[in-house]
């Protein structure tokens, strides 16, 4: 199984887009809101890799049914 590591590669992409989101989503919480920063790592990072791992298992079922 090759994998490229480019943003020709839908999956690189996605991950990219949601990793930063979730970056920017963490440090507006640090800095805006009163919730302890281990709280907000530990979810931010919990949260962002169940969103990929959801948006990557449901492209890959889509792509084995396009194939047939």
């Amino acid at each position: 199984m090759e994998f490229e590591l480019s943003f020709k590669n839908p999956v690189v992409r996605v991950w990219v887009i949601i990793m930063a989101l979730s970056f920017i989503l963490a440090t507006l919480l640090i800095f805006l809101t009163d919730i302890p920063r281990t709280y907000i790592s530990l979810s931010q990072s919990i949260g962002s890799w169940a969103i990929f791992i959801a948006w990557f298992l449901f492209h890959k079922r889509r792509k084995k049914l396009a194939e047939g």
